[in-house]
């Protein structure tokens, strides 16, 4: 699948990749989400099939650790300096299982002070198993860089130096260097776009008020939409994946934002 590009041209650019076959309908789902707000802000969008993997160029590929998440880590930054080269004022590529249940509220107008080195990316509180919350911290299903941006050549460059040297776990050029980084870049991180864990799906479908009151006030603020983690998903999983999305959509996200920012 090439490049499939939505709108007209616009100041923004959002951008999402997946493959063209065997896609889950809740995969479809929070595809069409994306699409429809982007529409409805007027946001151009482009969506890339496998092809994306290719801008990461022969060297990174050659590595032989031909993990999807690994090479996504990369192909999302390229894209990104790909369109903004293309003259768009801000470029924002959202995970293919991120799922948008407050479009209207989800909006990009950010001001200088929120966006101090002109890039952010998604602020996540996780909830494990064990029903354990981690500190809050980043992840990079929600990324988003302007044209003020400040370190793209060098994330860029970080990661395809890795590469070089030997990739043994995505983990080395995703999230966990990413939260490295943030104590010494200080980036922004976006609450808008939180990270559901499969313990937090379960407790939102089965109305766990505790546990989702708990999770408010670890997160601290509402957001517009999740990603729902495909990679921790199985395929008996899926069902349970559209009742929440029902949930959150059907109540703007309600259904869980009214606990944040409650007083311990």
């Amino acid at each position: 699948m090439a490049e499939a590009r939505v709108g007209k041209r616009s100041t923004v650019m959002v951008v999402q990749s997946f493959r063209a076959h065997s896609i889950p309908d809740w995969i479809a789902r929070c595809l069409s989400s994306v699409r429809g707000w982007a529409s409805l802000h007027s946001y151009d969008y482009a969506l890339w099939g496998d092809e994306v993997y290719d801008l990461c160029g022969s060297d990174y590929l050659a590595t032989g650790f031909r993990n999807p998440q690994a090479m996504t880590n990369l192909a999302r930054l390229l894209l990104m300096k790909r369109y903004l080269a293309e003259g768009y004022e801000a470029v924002v590529w959202l995970d293919a299982d991120v799922f948008i249940f407050a479009p209207k509220s989800f909006r990009l107008n950010f001001s200088p002070d929120q966006l101090a080195v002109g890039y952010a990316f998604g602020l996540e509180v996780w909830l494990d198993e064990d029903r354990r919350f981690t500190v809050p911290r980043a992840h990079n299903a929600l990324t988003y860089f302007t044209r003020d941006q400040k370190d793209l050549d060098l994330l860029i460059n970080i990661i395809t130096h890795i590469g070089r040297r030997g990739i043994k776990h995505n983990f080395q050029v995703g999230v966990r260097l990413l939260r490295g980084l943030h104590y010494s870049l200080r980036f922004t991180l976006l609450p808008h776009v939180a990270m559901y864990s499969p313990t937090l799906i379960a407790a939102i479908c089965e109305q766990e008020q505790g546990l989702l009151q708990m999770y408010g006030r670890a997160f601290g603020f509402p957001s517009q939409a999740a990603n729902l983690c495909l990679s921790e998903t199985l395929e008996k999983g899926h069902a349970r994946h559209q009742h929440v999305m029902d949930l959150l959509e059907e109540s703007e996200g309600a259904v869980i934002n009214r606990f944040a920012r409650q007083p311990s």
